[in-house]
């Protein structure tokens, strides 16, 4: 056996490859259009035409024509990798000499000037022609013909004016569709700020996250847009930074080829993104306040750019609830260093007995909600924090203290309860008790009134509907799932079985059992008597007995 020899070789492309050329677009009109105008911008055009008809031999078609100069050489168009563009425009715009193939899925006829000529050539092709499989004849085509003429084989459920005005929106050339001039806007419209930096304009806008998630495309390359990762900045209570670029001169920044619909993600790029995050920064200085997070303040100081800390702003402590749809936050407002952060889960139970407690609470808590995104700030750092560690319960003969989140193990109604609390800051714990009515003792994993404890001290002053409002801010979330029934339901089957703990800890069984019968008769049968005097209804012996419908008959039935 012999040994592997030493050898040196150029890469290369295997003749097979021209056969796979109808992939390298989707054959769109979407692809068709972006690519002939750009060719045509290219070779020096100022105008485009587009219109559709019957042709002869390739039936439905579009008809395309620029007023360029024509080519030097149509062999050129069907040379996977070749063009016919200046030194100049091959540089400046990496110019791949592929996009004419974005027609290899379909049949055409062209017609285009010899470059400097009066004269032209005339040549027709199929997919056939393009991979490579069969031979193309150009001929001499009419004399006096100017710029490029191609008819494109199309079919009648094609929105081809639609494809033509979104490739036209932002081409830097005229576009007629059918005659009328097709319209044409600024990429970088209703930009905040507009910077130019190595031939590419930025511009940068300010918005919110839900308009960040649905726009478009946020770079343009003379007509052709798209969508990459380009930096953005999130602020706190002020508004969302995000960027577009218009690339009017670089080559250095390349897109990936045959579609180029991607940006290629290489060391210019990073100095791009770099160059927008300082375009972005500076404008935040501008603004003079800012709530950007503590990491982001610290990518602008290592910039170079020295912004002052975020405002001092928060919000103002917002209870959880249960059913986090109903949950509002309060609007963010300034403080002063005397705020109190919160320290919450977001657990609906332990925020509600607070919030209940301290809502007529002369010793009423300066909360604010917490924004882990502006740890680092030395204002934010300084700010004390308040945690609820337990509920203490006295009872006639005894007291209970227990862990948020624990259930009580006594029977009777306290005589008293309290909130237990401590507020920290730097060097100090500070004790805090707060008295209240009401408590609900249990975990965000219990949403069920069988699941928590409830205690409501003796002399309460509290009304039915003050803790069935409490109890539904603090449990009740209800189930998406098809067996749980539709949201009325399930929160009338809430309600009852709260209104039937309410009664029996308020009142009596006996109490809780007759407005049981009293809520049924009254949701289902009580529209009877809109019409009807008395009617009586009596259970006894196994027997249901019904008077007062009619002035002659008793309606009765066993049970």
């Amino acid at each position: 056996m012999t040994s592997a020899q030493s050898q040196t070789f150029f890469a290369s492309v295997s003749n097979n490859a021209i056969s796979k050329v109808s992939r390298l677009f989707n054959a769109t009109l979407d692809d068709i259009f972006a690519e002939l105008f750009q060719n045509a911008r290219r070779s020096g055009a100022t105008s485009i035409s587009i219109s559709k008809i019957d042709h002869l031999k390739l039936g439905p078609t579009i008809h395309f024509s620029d007023n360029g100069p024509g080519l030097g050489d149509p062999k050129s168009l069907f040379t996977l990798g070749s063009s016919d563009w200046s030194q100049l425009t091959t540089a400046s715009e990496d110019a791949a000499g592929m996009g004419f193939f974005s027609l290899a899925n379909r049949s055409i006829k062209l017609t285009v000037q010899q470059k400097g000529t009066p004269n032209s050539w005339e040549l027709t092709a199929d997919p056939q022609c393009f991979k490579g499989e069969k031979e193309i004849e150009c001929k001499a085509g009419p004399y006096g013909h100017r710029g490029m003429t191609i008819f494109i084989q199309s079919s009648p459920q094609e929105n081809w004016i639609a494809a033509a005005e979104r490739a036209a929106l932002y081409c830097p050339l005229d576009v007629l569709i059918e005659g009328s001039l097709a319209m044409r806007e600024d990429f970088l419209k209703e930009a905040d700020i507009i910077e130019v930096w190595n031939g590419i304009r930025i511009g940068i806008y300010k918005g919110s996250h839900i308009y960040s998630s649905v726009r478009g495309p946020n770079v343009n390359f003379h007509g052709v847009s798209l969508r990459t990762g380009l930096p953005e900045l999130s602020q706190v209570f002020h508004h969302y930074c995000h960027a577009k670029i218009d690339v009017v001169d670089c080559a250095h920044l390349k897109l990936v080829l045959p579609a180029r619909k991607e940006i290629v993600e290489d060391e210019y790029l990073d100095k791009l993104k770099k160059q927008i995050l300082l375009v972005m920064f500076g404008r935040i200085k501008a603004n003079g306040e800012h709530s950007l997070s503590f990491k982001d303040y610290s990518k602008a100081l290592s910039f170079g750019i020295a912004l002052p800390e975020a405002k001092m702003m928060l919000r103002p402590f917002s209870p959880a609830v249960a059913d986090r749809n109903q949950w509002d936050h309060n609007p963010a407002v300034s403080i002063t260093k005397s705020a109190i952060l919160i320290d919450s889960t977001d657990d609906a139970i332990p925020d509600q007995n607070l919030a209940m407690a301290t809502s007529n609470a002369e010793n009423t808590l300066n909360l604010y909600e917490p924004v882990t995104q502006f740890n680092g700030y030395n204002w934010y750092d300084d700010l004390s924090c308040f945690a609820i560690i337990g509920y203490h319960l006295t009872y006639a003969d005894c007291e209970e203290i227990i862990t948020p989140g624990d259930h009580h193990t006594g029977s009777d109604r306290p005589v008293e309860m309290k909130i237990l609390g401590e507020i920290g800051s730097i060097g100090k714990t500070i004790s805090w008790e707060c008295k209240t009515d009401i408590l609900i003792l249990g975990s965000e994993e219990e949403t069920w009134i069988d699941d928590i404890s409830l205690c409501i001290t003796e002399n309460t002053k509290l009304t039915r509907s003050d803790i069935l409002n409490l109890l539904e801010r603090a449990i009740f979330c209800p189930a998406d799932d098809a067996e749980s029934g539709s949201y009325d339901e399930q929160e009338r089957r809430f309600y009852d079985a709260c209104e039937d703990l309410i009664i029996k800890m308020l009142e009596t069984d006996e109490e809780a059992h007759l407005n049981a019968v009293k809520r049924i008769v009254h949701r289902e049968l009580y529209w009877l008597t809109k019409s009807k005097g008395n009617i009586t209804i009596q259970i006894a012996n196994g027997q249901i007995d019904v008077s007062g419908l009619s002035a002659s008959s008793q309606a009765s039935q066993n049970i």
